[in-house]
C-alpha cells in the first residue's frame, strides 16, 4: 500500500483535530471539578462555622455557669467572714456584759427582775423558785432577803446562764425567764445589724 503525502504532517493534523474536539470537554471537566470543590469548600467552611458557633455558645454556657458558681462561692465566702465578725463583735459584747455585772446596773437589774416575778407569785397565789448563776446564787439571796418577799426561794442549784434570774413555780406549771442570755437572744438580731452597719455600713 503506497501512502499520499507527509506521515508527520498527516499524524499532526489528526492530534490536532483530536485536540481541538477534547479541549471543551476538559475545560468543562475542569470547570465542574472547580465547582464542585468550591460548593465543597463553601459548605465545609459554613459546617466549621456552624461548629464554632455552637462551640462558642457552650463554651459561653460554661462560662456563665463557672462565673455564676464563682459569684456565688465569694458571696457566700464575703457572707461567711462577714457572719465571724459578727459573731466575734456579740461574742465580745457577751463577754464585756458578764464583766459589768459587778456593777450598778446590774444590781438594779435584779431587783426590778426580783420585784417583777414577786408580783406574778402573788398574782397565782404561790411561790416562786429562783434559779440563777452559780456567782449570783448569793446575791440573789441576798437581795430577796433585803426586799423582804417571802413568796420567792432561792435554789442553791446552779443552772448554766450568764446572769440573770430564771423563775418556776413550785408546780412547774409557770416559767418566767428573765436570764441575760434570753435578753441577748431577742436582741441578736437588732445587734447583728448593728455590728453590720457599724463594721461594712450595711
Amino acid at each position: 500500500m503506497n501512502l499520499v503525502g507527509d506521515p508527520k504532517k498527516l499524524a499532526k493534523e489528526i492530534v490536532d483535530r483530536e485536540y481541538s474536539n477534547v479541549t471543551p470537554v476538559i475545560d468543562e471537566a475542569y470547570k465542574a471539578a472547580e465547582k464542585l470543590l468550591e460548593d465543597a469548600y463553601e459548605k465545609a467552611l459554613r459546617d466549621a462555622l456552624k461548629r464554632i458557633d455552637l462551640e462558642y455558645q457552650r463554651m459561653m454556657e460554661r462560662l456563665s455557669s463557672k462565673r455564676s458558681s464563682l459569684d456565688l462561692e465569694l458571696k457566700n465566702k464575703v457572707a461567711g467572714t462577714k457572719s465571724r465578725f459578727i459573731d466575734e463583735v456579740i461574742n465580745k459584747a457577751m463577754e464585756e456584759l458578764v464583766a459589768g455585772k459587778g456593777e450598778e446596773w446590774y444590781e438594779r437589774y435584779l431587783k426590778r427582775v426580783i420585784g417583777t416575778i414577786a408580783k406574778e407569785a402573788d398574782s397565782v397565789n404561790g411561790k416562786m423558785i429562783l434559779k440563777t448563776s452559780r456567782d449570783d446564787i448569793e446575791r440573789v439571796k441576798s437581795l430577796v432577803k433585803e426586799m423582804n418577799l417571802g413568796n420567792l426561794i432561792v435554789s442553791s442549784d446552779p443552772i448554766d446562764i450568764m446572769g440573770g434570774v430564771v423563775a418556776e413555780s413550785e408546780d412547774g406549771s409557770l416559767r418566767l425567764d428573765y436570764s441575760l442570755d434570753l435578753m441577748v437572744k431577742l436582741g441578736e438580731s437588732r445587734i447583728r445589724s448593728i455590728a453590720s452597719r457599724v463594721l461594712f455600713g450595711e
